[in-house]
């Protein structure tokens, strides 16, 4: 766990809302990762599935952090492409760190409780 939480953490920055949401989450004590085995989608599939998951947490009044920003991301790459995933989790929230070859491209947040 700590090799993947370290290279996510070397690659975030400050600058913007669900990155400094997402080291804090990341750095809180009890997170972890439920798995060392990465996930892996095409992004074709995961922009579908993202979107669905973003209209249905709005219609259920749940704030998914990060999920827009993701989206627009992941509109910048060849559907073909794959991009794999890390799933932490704590008391508090779960959290899904997506990653292309060099660098984090998103990462949503949703709260437990």
């Amino acid at each position: 766990m700590q090799n993947v939480l370290s290279t996510i953490l070397s690659s975030l920055n400050s600058s913007s809302n669900w990155q400094s949401e997402l080291r804090e989450f990341l750095e809180s004590n009890g997170t972890n990762l439920l798995s060392d085995e990465a996930g892996s989608y095409l992004v074709s599939s995961l922009l579908a599935d993202l979107k669905i998951r973003r209209d249905s947490a709005r219609n259920s009044g749940i704030n998914v952090i990060g999920i827009n920003e993701l989206i627009s991301s992941l509109d910048g790459y060849v559907g073909s492409e794959l991009i794999r995933n890390y799933i932490f989790k704590n008391s508090e929230q779960t959290g899904i760190v997506y990653l292309d070859e060099n660098k984090i491209v998103g990462a949503i947040l949703v709260s437990s409780v």
